[in-house]
């Protein structure tokens, strides 16, 4: 077992999966490693081996799934001093190492906003725009704004893809809970960008303005 992977204990599986995640199968050459290796690489926490050969892998259990259960005895079929799982039980390990995902509190002077609903009819975020399929980041969204349109106040990353820049957001723009944007930067698996009808939008506060709200803040709760 990989020094940073920890045994959680013995899962029970259920409908649609205690990991529902990334799988693989394997007819003769699982074990622990393989399965922590291919979970790994598929940027998922937890990795779960089933019935000697039958990796799967999430970053988190689906409930009512529980560990603690008993019969994770069959041995890995490529492996047979290593335990993987059972009938419908699951040998579950979980990466310590690992990174989740999230927004950005801040990439330079932009902050981040929100999760905002795409506008009912036409663009949230329309006077600049870019896409691109492999390598969007809220980095390179943001820069691309900055750059190319100077007074743009706000940028925003729909569908893991696209990069939008206004410089205003719309008085009926709708956020919802940033939770809903999570699909993952085509770019950066590490960062969340928007996910369909949905955009991380971020917003341009020089340094200064963000000291003088922190400022404020302060000496509010101060009295």
């Amino acid at each position: 077992m990989n020094g940073s992977w920890k045994y959680m204990g013995c899962a029970n599986e259920v409908e649609g999966r205690t990991l529902p995640g990334a799988a693989y199968a394997s007819g003769d050459s699982m074990t622990v490693e393989s399965c922590q290796a291919f979970c790994a690489a598929n940027n998922f926490a937890l990795a779960g081996i089933e019935y000697s050969s039958e990796c799967y892998c999430a970053n988190q259990i689906t409930s009512p799934a529980t560990l603690g259960n008993t019969d994770c005895s069959m041995p890995c079929n490529g492996n047979t001093l290593e335990l993987c799982g059972g009938p419908s039980r699951l040998s579950v390990f979980n990466n310590t190492a690992y990174v989740y995902p999230s927004h950005p509190k801040s990439v330079g002077q932009y902050a981040y906003s929100g999760c905002y609903q795409e506008a009912a009819g036409g663009r949230l975020l329309g006077a600049v725009v870019y896409a691109d399929g492999t390598n969007m980041s809220v980095e390179s969204c943001v820069a691309f704004c900055q750059s190319n349109m100077p007074d743009g106040t706000y940028a925003g990353i729909e569908y893991a893809s696209e990069c939008y820049c206004a410089s205003t957001l719309p008085t009926a723009a709708v956020l919802v809970a940033s939770t809903s944007c999570n699909m993952l930067c085509s770019g950066n698996n590490k960062e969340y960008c928007g996910a369909g009808g949905l955009l991380d939008v971020y917003k341009y506060q020089p340094v200064l303005l963000r000291d003088k709200k922190r400022w404020q803040k302060n000496y509010l709760e101060a009295f």
